[in-house]
């Protein structure tokens, strides 16, 4: 599976317009692509929306979806990260998870995402342990190779509880910070549209 992370950005306050029209939008008969997540924004951008799209084949995700054309005006602008998870994420399965949704974005030097990953991949099961990872994922090429990593909480106190303990075993952050360029992290709460709940 190829995933797709998109980004909305919308009108003031338009957040339950457009959560509405995709949800109208979804039982119609839908194209190649599956929602898997669909949050708005609580900390990081206002009036924005992040949603994550499941396609079978790589082919079909350079189609990204569309927004629906009620949405016109309304939406200001739309941006696209296609994805591949990572070799030890489990199965993206619908669920209720949350309702604190962390999504952390990370921007690394060209050539460095597969030591990103096997790093990761020697310590994600003891973090997993510890607070549930919904997945992780990598585009690689371009001036910079991007890392997605998502995960949920059932509120703030069990995400600072988490991360706390993590450092304290010595787990984490996995040792990626030499070729770090960016970060970037927004805490988002599902809409009732969300297969991740």
């Amino acid at each position: 599976m190829i995933v797709n992370l998109e980004t909305l950005r919308f009108r003031p306050r338009a957040g339950d317009v457009v959560a509405n029209a995709y949800a109208a939008a979804l039982d119609e008969p839908s194209g190649p692509a599956s929602l898997i997540g669909y949050w708005n924004v609580d900390v990081g951008p206002l009036n924005a929306a992040m949603l994550l799209w499941g396609f079978d084949d790589e082919a079909a995700s350079t189609a990204a979806p569309a927004w629906p054309a009620s949405l016109e005006g309304v939406v200001t602008s739309s941006a696209s990260l296609i994805l591949e998870p990572a070799s030890f994420n489990g199965p993206l399965e619908p669920g209720s998870y949350g309702p604190i949704y962390e999504i952390r974005i990370y921007d690394y030097e060209t050539g460095s995402i597969r030591t990103v990953i096997d790093r990761w991949d020697d310590l994600v099961g003891e973090r997993r342990a510890i607070s549930r990872l919904i997945g992780c994922f990598s585009s690689a090429g371009g001036d910079v190779e991007k890392w997605v990593h998502i995960w949920a909480y059932r509120d703030g106190r069990e995400r600072e509880l988490a991360r706390v303990e993590a450092a304290r075993r010595g787990i984490w952050p996995p040792d990626t910070g030499e070729w770090l360029v960016y970060q970037e992290n927004m805490i988002v709460i599902p809409a009732k549209l969300s297969p991740l709940q």
